[in-house]
């Protein structure tokens, strides 16, 4: 007979004791795991908040570069850039119809209206100025068909 034997026979209270004390053992290790995925929960949630963020400072930033190219003060420089380039692609010679710009504004935004930093494009050569750019919506960015 081992000792845990002879406690649990001859001192029921003993048992008892040892059954409450993996019972706590058993809730200590759920109540960690519980916390543990907890943590993870709420991780990933921040993560998703941040992702969705990124997303709308995109998309905002992506209406305002939109809404540059509608401004009145952009049009007359697109038509001065247009002239000035004799309505010719810069690149290949063909018909020009994008005014690019050489320095992307987003870098700097100061430049957005400097002759020096813009060019006459025809199509096809400004979209593999931005090969980054999905076709479709390089098309409806610019109004094309």
């Amino acid at each position: 007979m081992n000792i845990l034997t002879f406690m649990y026979k001859y001192y029921p209270q003993f048992e008892a004791k040892e059954r409450r004390k993996r019972q706590k053992e058993g809730l200590k290790k759920r109540l960690k795991t519980l916390a543990k995925k907890r943590r993870t929960r709420e991780r990933i949630k921040q993560k998703e908040a941040k992702v969705r963020q990124k997303e709308k400072e995109a998309l905002k930033s992506e209406e305002e570069r939109i809404d540059h190219y509608f401004n009145k003060r952009w049009q007359i420089k697109r038509e001065v850039i247009i002239k000035r380039d004799k309505g010719k692609c810069q690149i290949c010679g063909q018909a020009g119809v994008d005014v690019h710009h050489k320095i992307p504004i987003d870098i700097k935004a100061e430049l957005q209206f400097k002759s020096s930093n813009l060019i006459l494009l025809c199509l096809k050569c400004h979209r593999q100025q931005h090969p980054e750019l999905p076709k479709a919506l390089f098309k409806k960015r610019y109004g094309i068909k």
